[in-house]
């Protein structure tokens, strides 16, 4: 169940932005108001003062009508949002024929096919990872980004806010959270020849109608079974061969808040994975990394793009493991790669590999975010680095895999091929145990 607090921060954050989003109808919606009071008071001061003639009193008590019409309408359409059933399908047509944008494949950028609820897609460079492992990077926080996310969001209204209005109430009626928390967001690429990145911060709200409805179908179930889409503004473009790419990041309308995944591995040499709970927005009934989550503006640290970064998996991780007293030690995190979602209109993400300074009894789950019940199938012992393979094995075997947790296998077995001495260093060698050299 949602807190009260809860639920009156859900309808101030939804209704602010609306009205913020609809700032003509927020307009008029004013004015009427306005003329509705004036008539009401007009109205009082013709039936006492006036008693012979009640001409003018009619034209107002038609105002107050017309506007008590229009109030209850409103409240129709409310409730139409708590009791008609709606679903959305998140099935681009042309994900599977998109390519990463020209920029991205001068990066190597390559497509990763990911089979989780549903067969996603990921855009993924070896070469941009290891960058970000031994690159020190700067944040330049700037304002650009936000102008052109605005005009997006203004001139394709009428269609997300049909699906923020549903989702809202969805929301409300299911008990799950939707808050426009303000996000940590990345406003440019990751790029080779510079070692900063443009970022931004931005409400999840603009989140929402950008990266996580992008390209997708609401299907209302009333009488007339109403289908809006977003397919046709979904960000994508055509190149020189005709091909279909995603836009990239620096040249995209869409908010881009900052995803950050890891896996948490004990003292006593176990990965911890959960399931996530049915409350969550999106990947319900999934194995998930033990800390999976997205970055708010408050994450930001000492304006380094990896620190800040492992903050968020670091926070992440406690928020999703409940811990009954303070850790011994200090969490040692490990960046292992980036990606781009590509049916979150190619949503940042980052996985890493955090070094727990307890033993794995002393984690349990967060019942708040992640499944109540914790079993052995939760822990995976690692005895030696060559024991990689059998663990990877071992856990796609167990179930459905999220995308984040299957990206935190996939570089884990990367890096297991190409950087194994490093890899061991960091997981067993408690002596020489390293901090992530960019934090």
């Amino acid at each position: 169940m949602l807190s009260l607090t809860t639920r009156l921060q859900m309808w101030i954050d939804y209704l602010k932005y609306v009205i913020i989003l609809q700032k003509g109808e927020s307009i008029n919606l004013g004015v009427e108001l306005f003329f509705f009071i004036l008539s009401v008071y007009l109205f009082i001061q013709d039936v006492f003062t006036n008693p012979g003639g009640h001409a003018i009193s009619i034209i107002f008590l038609f105002v107050i009508i017309q506007f008590l019409r229009d109030i209850n309408g409103t409240k129709n359409e409310v409730n139409s949002y708590f009791n008609i059933q709606h679903s959305i399908l998140r099935d681009p047509s042309n994900i599977a024929d998109l390519k990463p944008s020209p920029k991205e494949r001068k990066e190597e950028f390559e497509s990763i096919f990911v089979d989780s609820k549903k067969v996603e897609k990921v855009f993924v460079s070896n070469k941009i990872n290891r960058y970000i492992q031994t690159t020190p990077l700067t944040i330049n926080l700037t304002n650009k980004k936000k102008k052109k996310i605005r005009e997006y969001l203004e001139k394709h209204k009428d269609v997300l806010l049909q699906y923020l209005n549903y989702y809202f109430f969805s929301s409300l009626k299911k008990h799950r959270e939707f808050v426009n928390n303000e996000k940590f967001c990345m406003s440019s690429d990751i790029n080779l020849n510079s070692k900063s990145v443009e970022c931004h911060t931005g409400g999840y709200f603009d989140s929402f109608l950008t990266n996580q409805i992008s390209g997708t179908t609401l299907i209302i179930k009333d009488a007339k079974h109403t289908t809006i889409s977003t397919e046709e503004i979904f960000p994508s473009g055509i190149d020189e061969e005709n091909n279909a790419y995603l836009t990239d990041i620096s040249s995209s309308s869409m908010n881009h808040h900052v995803g950050c995944s890891t896996l948490g591995f004990t003292k006593d040499n176990n990965f911890v994975i959960w399931i996530q709970s049915n409350t969550n927005q999106f990947s319900s009934g999934l194995l998930i990394p033990t800390g999976s989550g997205s970055a708010n503006a408050s994450d930001v640290m000492d304006n380094n793009f990896q620190k800040t970064i492992i903050y968020t998996m670091e926070r992440e991780l406690k928020e999703e493991s409940s811990i009954n007293k303070s850790p011994s030690g200090q969490y040692k995190t490990m960046i292992l790669g980036f990606y781009r979602w590509v049916s979150r209109g190619g949503k940042p993400e980052f996985v890493g590999i955090t070094k727990l300074p307890e033993n794995a009894n002393y984690y349990q789950p967060n019942t708040k975010e992640v499944m109540v019940k914790k079993t052995k199938n939760n822990l995976f012992h690692l005895q030696t680095i060559d024991k990689i393979p059998d663990f990877l094995a071992d856990i796609r075997k167990r179930g459905k895999l999220s995308v984040p947790l299957f990206m935190c296998l996939r570089e884990l077995e990367y890096m297991y091929a190409y950087h194994k001495i490093e890899l061991e260093k960091f997981l067993f060698n408690e002596t020489q145990l390293p901090s992530n050299k960019n934090s």
